[in-house]
């Protein structure tokens, strides 16, 4: 990473991009290979600079330990969360468990009450830690968002595109029409009918930089309690009517089974968007290159690569925790630099976060005609910007801070999709995962899995534990499936400090992720004027947000979900 204390290195800047996970990584990217010169601060580390003994770097890149670097001391940071509001719980829980209290945190400290959330903070955010479930959404989703906006450039089409540039897929095979005469006339006769879906190649991408792979489902063909639990899926899947059974019987007739179970191809989404499908991930796969394969692809390695080939454009400083807003009131108000400080685990996230920061701001600004971009997700990049002084002028006034910009709306309107999980105990251990510890070795040689990883990046640890995938309706009348379930043969019960240590080998967990919820009434509020803490976070689902007003059933259904 750069030094931030060479003069040459903080020459100003065309763009100044603060977070480099899913928003701030690819975009810095692009900026640089355009030609612009960009810097991108980041509150974490780059994981390959820190100490080899921790295993932070391994940890984020073998996908199934996913739940571990989730608590990575290094890559870590817990956020404590409400989801109601602590006077009227819904759902029967008792007032008295609510808010809670992670177990080992110290009471005094109310930053530290609620539902554990955990978020990143390394180059690359969140997306070196998550589940990497990559699926691009149906057309309907884009086309709604764009007559929303007024805007065609959110149309199906034009995020298509996206996806292919930024995909290289290693599942599935290209094909590529011969340069010949008949490949042109049929490019004419599409192009005159305005047919510029190639589904020839399924609207997928070979080229770009987020590599996609499925699970080998093979792994799991000889563990015959998995076989007996996927069966008995597919079955009830099949009574409830999205198994598509002639689709899938047209498709396999046509060679394309495969195809068919893909829910990121084109004329899967088109024609049978519900049903059991393979569930992408972001993880090389054996049609890519072998010291890739199998490890998890995140922009963080498309950073580092850009980097390397254009080290004039693209500056990283890690290490670097933006706390305020530099702006220029004439001739316009505008973002024309930051305040930073300089260190290790500043941020009261983290959870052994430095008692005695740094009290040195430093600064640094774009040249004339810059930007400044936030991309430091739902909730820091709210929380800068009113303690910059852009929000509710009432909030900032209860907290010291000058408004510069009254805009009642920034911390409102926060949402999340709704996750609940069905956790059953087994009668025998599943075979697949005996002798598998989930974890880096301490002390002991590692497991047969992670050597299998280490040597070939194929085995067990090669995926997110994923077994199944199920597109469904919640209710008939959607025209797109709101539900996205799929299988992992382990206890996932919620988020709690501590879930990701040893893992059982004798449950079987059904995730059940519930998008397009309307619930858009949760807050991200200062909790002081001191841009180290963290901010007071409540989703105010259910019941309490405003979900309940639209007169549809979605928050009662969910509850019921909960109760069982």
């Amino acid at each position: 990473m750069s030094d931030p204390s060479d003069p040459q290195a903080t020459a100003e800047f065309d763009y100044i991009i603060i977070g480099s996970g899913a928003g701030g990584g690819p975009l810095a990217a692009r900026l640089a290979l355009s030609g612009k010169r960009v810097l991108v601060l980041e509150a974490g580390e780059n994981g390959a600079d820190l100490e080899p003994t921790d295993g932070a770097r391994e940890v984020s890149e073998v996908p199934a330990f996913h739940a571990v670097s989730t608590e990575h001391p290094e890559l870590s940071w817990r956020f404590f969360v409400k989801h109601y509001g602590a006077a009227n719980p819904p759902c029967g829980l008792d007032p008295k468990l609510y808010p809670s209290k992670e177990k080992g945190e110290e009471e005094k400290d109310p930053t530290r009450h609620g539902i554990f959330y955990p978020r990143a903070a390394a180059l690359g955010g969140c997306t070196i830690h998550n589940a990497m479930i990559t699926i691009a959404g149906p057309d309907s989703d884009w086309d709604d968002l764009a007559d929303f906006l007024r805007d065609d450039s959110w149309r199906s089409e034009t995020m298509r595109a996206y996806f292919e540039r930024l995909e290289r897929n290693e599942y599935a095979q290209r094909l590529a029409l011969p340069d010949t005469g008949w490949a042109r006339f049929w490019d004419n006769v599409r192009w005159l009918f305005g047919i510029d879906r190639d589904y020839s190649n399924g609207g997928h991408g070979f080229d770009g930089w987020l590599r996609t792979s499925v699970a080998d489902l093979a792994i799991g063909l000889k563990d015959f309690q998995l076989i007996k639990m996927l069966k008995g899926a597919l079955a009830q899947a099949q009574r409830a009517g999205i198994d598509r059974f002639f689709t899938l019987v047209y498709h396999f007739l046509r060679g394309r089974i495969r195809e068919s179970l893909d829910p990121n191809h084109a004329r899967t989404q088109a024609l049978s968007p519900e049903g059991v499908a393979l569930i992408p991930l972001a993880v090389g796969g054996k049609n890519g290159r072998p010291e890739r394969r199998g490890h998890r692809s995140s922009p963080r390695e498309f950073l580092l690569e850009v980097q390397s080939a254009h080290p004039d454009n693209l500056v990283i400083w890690t290490g670097c925790f933006v706390t305020e807003l530099l702006f220029e009131k004439k001739p316009t108000f505008r973002a024309v630099g930051v305040k930073y400080l300089e260190g290790r685990h500043l941020y009261h996230a983290h959870p052994e976060y430095n008692p005695r920061p740094p009290t040195e701001t430093k600064s640094v600004r774009v040249k004339a005609g810059g930007e400044v971009i936030l991309c430091g997700g739902s909730f820091n990049t709210p929380q800068l910007l009113m303690l910059s002084g852009i929000g509710d002028k009432g909030h900032l006034k209860e907290h010291g801070i000058s408004c510069q910009v009254h805009s009642p709306g920034v911390g409102l309107n926060l949402h999340d999709r709704y996750e609940v999980t069905v956790v059953s105990q087994m009668k025998h251990d599943f075979t697949l995962l005996k002798g598998a510890t989930f974890r880096l070795p301490e002390g002991e040689p590692p497991d047969p899995f992670l050597q299998q990883w280490r040597k070939h990046g194929t085995g067990l640890y090669s995926s997110n534990g994923s077994v199944l995938g199920i597109l469904k309706r919640s209710r008939p009348d959607l025209d797109q499936p709101d539900l996205f379930i799929f299988g992992i043969p382990l206890s996932f019960k919620g988020y709690a400090v501590g879930y990701s240590k040893d893992p059982k080998h004798n449950f079987f967990t059904w995730a059940i992720l519930k998008a397009r919820t309307r619930n858009r009434a949760g807050t991200v509020r200062l909790r002081d004027a001191n841009p180290l803490e963290t901010p007071e976070i409540n989703f105010r689902y259910f019941q309490e947000g405003s979900e309940g007003t639209t007169g549809n059933d979605d928050d009662t259904t969910s509850s019921r979900w909960l109760r069982a």
